[in-house]
């Protein structure tokens, strides 16, 4: 009687070798930082002084269901950050490889084509969706001063959510296009 063993998450993991690698070079780049810190002081800057704003004239009382409004605010202030950022992480994924002569080596593994796009495509989305996770105690704020439901709350986020899909698959299609980043970019 053979005795299956179930595969541990670890192992199941590293079954995308790629991604792995992937993130992990991302995650040694001193200018991941930097991004990440850039679009942290702008994204709380500008949350913050729309919040300043909304109670300067009115005090913190006069701001209660006010929310609807900061909440649509910081949603546009991430759609603007997923339009710049990730268009720019996204041009060389696939480019890149071309002009460094890499990609036929991936070709030729064990690798298959749509598996190599997917960890490609999900390379760069998980540090995107990680900026984007950075908005949550903006999002809570928002809540909690009122005048929205949690259906708007989730409809944003979904609408981010969907925008990063779209804008990522774009990015990841000219890069599978043209011959440099710079040309994808």
């Amino acid at each position: 009687v053979a005795v299956q063993v179930r595969p541990s998450w670890r192992q199941r993991w590293c079954s995308w070798p790629l991604l792995v690698k992937e993130l992990t070079e991302l995650a040694a780049r001193e200018r991941t930082y930097w991004a990440r810190t850039i679009y942290a002081v702008l994204l709380y800057g500008l949350g913050g002084w729309l919040l300043y704003l909304g109670t300067r004239h009115h005090g913190t009382l006069g701001a209660i269901g006010q929310g609807g409004e900061l909440l649509d605010l910081v949603t546009a202030i991430q759609e603007v950050g997923i339009y710049v950022f990730l268009p720019a992480m996204m041009a060389g994924v696939v480019a890149a490889e071309k002009e460094r002569s890499t990609l036929t080596l991936l070709l030729v593994t064990d690798v298959r084509p749509w598996e190599l796009l997917l960890q490609k495509y999900l390379s760069r989305l998980i540090p995107m969706l990680n900026l984007l996770l950075l908005s949550l105690p903006l999002m809570a704020i928002a809540y909690a001063f009122g005048g929205l439901t949690p259906d708007w709350v989730f409809a944003n986020a979904w609408t981010i959510l969907i925008t990063v899909l779209q804008v990522g698959a774009i990015g990841l299609l000219c890069s599978t296009y043209f011959t440099t980043t710079v040309q994808a970019f």
